[in-house]
Parts: structure tokens; sequence; C-alpha cells
């Protein structure tokens, strides 16, 4: 896809932390319309208010839709009035979840009412900006608020863990570069981290960092959808860690 004739993007996202740092990015190259709860100041960004309801659309024609879904079921239920708004205009939709959320019924009532849309399944998101409720991030809490973690059993839980600027790459590849007739990119390291790795990682930073091992059950484990493709080819995940502060107060 063109991005220099490309017509507006909406991106809809109810809760806004994803969606704002991804339209930040893409009001660069296109008039961008924002549905959050969270105002968007950009220029070339039209913000619509996102709260108890959907609010309702302007009738443009878009040429992608961008849903993130966080297992909000009022988005479930308005998905037949997105893929119809896509449909009139011939927009790609696409439906960006994470890990954590993504239902394989969902993406198989996208698939099989609409061919031109795709699934984008992301990882466990951290960022400097505002911390996401994920267990990764619950880690780097502890981590930067007390200088331990605390690690169920013997800290074999897995993560998937990705940055919020990777996150944004990965979503703007599968929007403009990345094959239409593919259905679901993943956004996440291919082989999970142990918690025990993540924090080790940490370490590094900070080698003081402490660890606490507790009696209990792992966090639940989530698998990838085996037909996802990759869309980015590496994560620097040391790299973006080390953006973080993580010293304690």
């Amino acid at each position: 896809m063109s991005q220099s004739s490309l017509k507006p993007i909406l991106v809809v996202d109810k809760k806004g932390v994803i969606g704002s740092a991804l339209v930040t990015s893409l009001s660069a190259v296109s008039l961008t319309l924002f549905v959050s709860s969270q105002e968007h100041p950009g220029k070339n960004v039209i913000s619509i208010p996102f709260h108890k309801k959907i609010p309702r659309i302007p009738n443009n024609s878009f040429s992608t839709i961008v849903i993130f879904y966080a297992g909000e079921s009022e988005l479930e239920q308005s998905l037949p009035s997105f893929i119809k708004k896509a449909q009139e205009t011939g927009a790609r939709l696409l439906l960006v979840t994470s890990i954590f959320h993504y239902k394989e019924k969902i993406g198989e009532i996208l698939f099989q009412r609409y061919e031109h849309s795709q699934v984008v399944v992301l990882g466990d998101i951290f960022s400097k900006i505002e911390p996401l409720k994920t267990p990764i991030n619950q880690l780097l809490w502890e981590a930067k608020t007390y200088g331990r973690v605390e690690l169920l059993q013997n800290g074999l839980g897995l993560l998937y863990p990705v940055s919020l600027d990777d996150a944004v790459k990965g979503i703007e590849a599968a929007i403009f570069t990345l094959a239409e007739d593919k259905r679901i990119f993943a956004v996440l390291p291919l082989h999970p981290l142990t918690e025990l790795s993540f924090v080790r990682i940490l370490q590094k930073k900070n080698p003081l960092l402490k660890v606490d091992f507790l009696k209990g059950n792992h966090h639940l484990q989530y698998s990838l959808p085996h037909s996802a493709i990759p869309a980015l080819d590496e994560y620097n995940l040391e790299k973006e860690l080390y953006k973080l502060d993580l010293t304690p107060p």
C-alpha cells in the first residue's frame, strides 16, 4: 500500500495506550481518526471520544481500519458493523489483539465475512510511557519499586516481551508492507523467555536486583496461532529494556 496516497486511517482503541503510539506514527503520513477514551492532541489527528459505548463513526472512506481488542464485549458485538464499513469502502480491516486476548473464533468470523481482514497478535508490551497490566510489567514494577521481584516456583513461566516501539513497527508493517494474502501476523518473539531468564537480563542493568521464589501455580500459559507470520525480523530486547529506569527510589 502506498503511504503517499492514503485515504484516512481509522484506529479504534478504547484504552488508548498502544493505539495512541500508533496514531502518532500514522498521522505523519495520513489523516487519522482516533476513537478512544484518550484524546490525541497531535496534528493530522481527529479524536473521537470512546467511553461506555462505541461512538458513531463518520461516514468516511478509509484505507485501513485498525481495531484494538482486549476482550471488550462491545467490540465483539460491533465487529459486523466494522466489517460492513470496510466492505463498503474496500478498506483493509486489521484486528489487533494480544496473546492474552486472542480468540480463534473472532479471527474466523473476520476471515469468513471479509477477505481483506487480518489479525495482528501482540506480545507482552512494556514501555516507559505508561505500563499495561501484564505479567512483564508486574515484574518491571517490582524491580523499580522494591529492587526485588517475586517469581512463582522456579521462575519457568513464559513471557513474550516486546517493546511498545516494536509493537508499533509491527502493526505498521502489517498495514503497509506485509502481504495482504496472509491472515495472522505475530508481533512478539516466537521463542518465549522464561521469567527467570527475563529477570537475568534486568540484573545486567541492576546487579543489586534480588529474586524471591514463591510457592504457587504458574501464570496461565499462552500459545501463538500456528499460522501466524512474524511481522518483524528481530527484537533487540536488551536494548529496549536498557531504555527503562529501573532504579529503586
